[in-house]
């Protein structure tokens, strides 16, 4: 009985050291955000209204705020996620088949909304600068006004791949850089009977501060 008792003992203290030491690794990273998001590619699809036809429906580069916020398990092993908003603006040249004229098309204002799980393996050094790279899964969503009646708001799933580096300037905080390519697929955003899908890709470019 003794015995059993000594093994059990043992073990609990086992245990007990080892997610002592696990803890004591673990560390919280929060970090806001500034930066750019810029459409790579066009949204899909088109459609014709009237005697106008538009094509190459296209999100302009806009301004993207957000937070970072994870949890570090190690070294160089990090889980956060990502809550970014992005006020944008869809635009779409329009062809007249009357005349055969283009214009510049339609302006739609559009909010794109992207939230994402990531991992991120760090590369830590003895300097100030730590790269690392990352990727994860998410779902954006398109959000916005519509002159003519057809936007859909649509939301779908997003990978994202990307790089970065943070320069330590104190024990508990760095500055922080990320470049991310949002990869999604989005159907015609002017959903006028268009279900043309094409792969979206979307880079954002930020920086902020990291509090440990």
């Amino acid at each position: 009985m003794r015995c059993i008792r000594r093994v059990l003992a043992g073990a609990f203290l086992t245990s007990l050291l080892s997610f002592a030491a696990l803890t004591a690794q673990i560390s919280f990273e929060i970090a806001p955000f500034v930066g750019g998001a810029f459409a790579l590619t066009d949204l899909s699809g088109g459609f014709t209204f009237g005697t106008v036809s538009f094509e190459g429906q296209k999100l302009e580069p806009a301004l993207a705020t957000g937070l970072y916020a994870g949890i570090r398990m190690s070294p160089r092993l990090s889980v956060e996620g990502t809550a970014m908003v992005s006020p944008s603006v869809i635009t779409a040249p329009s062809t007249d088949l009357s005349t055969g004229s283009t214009e510049t098309g339609f302006y739609n204002a559009a909010t794109v909304s992207t939230f994402a799980v990531n991992v991120l393996l760090n590369f830590p050094g003895e300097g100030v600068l730590e790269p690392f790279v990352t990727g994860g899964i998410g779902v954006r969503h398109i959000s916005g006004t519509d002159p003519f009646g057809g936007f859909d708001s649509p939301s779908n799933p997003a990978f994202n791949v990307g790089a970065g580096l943070r320069f330590k300037i104190h024990p508990s905080y760095a500055i922080r850089v990320d470049a991310r390519d949002y990869i999604s697929s989005f159907a015609a955003a002017e959903d006028l009977g268009d279900t043309t899908t094409l792969t979206q890709h979307d880079v954002v470019i930020t920086f902020g501060i990291s509090f440990y």
